[in-house]
């Protein structure tokens, strides 16, 4: 190969590169969010591995969960309780009545706020940076005027900045962008 041919494909690659940075940020945004949702779902900690504490065992009127149960199955249930004992329910209990797990917050009940997130704008910034905004759409309602992005907000209120990347997701996230630019590599 000459030093032109070398020079050539040299600058193919970085033109593809440049040309597939914005989808190739786009699916990384996404990986990225499913390995947070993913560590949050399974253990409950941030991306420095602190804790999101536990489920409140406070006691709360039962008319806050009334007919807001995932099935008739957890509504049923509650009616029941309600017979039984007039002290109220916790949300532990009512993630429990509910078969959701109650050893960690997770910050899931119906799932629709992480299911609601999306790549909302990915742009090439025009100095070879790519700048890709993942968040939530507010697009499910959740009553009271109340939309998953609301949701996602009171979540950043009460435990900071949930959706930050832990340095395990970032090498693993480097990983996938070494293989990317590598399959573009191989192309050419």
């Amino acid at each position: 190969m000459t030093v032109e041919e070398y020079t050539r494909k040299v600058d193919n690659a970085l033109k593809e590169v440049r040309s597939e940075h914005p989808e190739i940020n786009a699916r990384l945004s996404l990986s990225a969010l499913n390995l947070i949702r993913s560590r949050i779902t399974n253990k409950g900690v941030d991306h420095n591995g602190k804790s999101f504490g536990k489920y409140s065992t406070n006691k709360l009127p039962y008319f806050f969960f009334q007919d807001k149960g995932l099935g008739s199955g957890a509504d049923k249930k509650l009616a029941a309780k309600k017979k039984k004992d007039k002290e109220g329910i916790s949300y532990e209990e009512w993630r429990k009545l509910n078969g959701l797990q109650t050893k960690h917050v997770d910050m899931q009940f119906t799932k629709e706020t992480f299911n609601d997130f999306a790549v909302l704008e990915t742009r090439n910034n025009g100095d070879d940076t790519v700048l890709t905004i993942v968040a939530s759409k507010g697009s499910i309602n959740k009553g009271n005027g109340i939309n998953t992005k609301d949701v996602s907000e009171f979540l950043a209120d009460r435990y900071g900045d949930y959706l930050s990347i832990s340095q395990e997701e970032t090498d693993i996230l480097r990983k996938a962008l070494d293989d990317e630019i590598q399959l573009i590599l191989d192309r050419i």
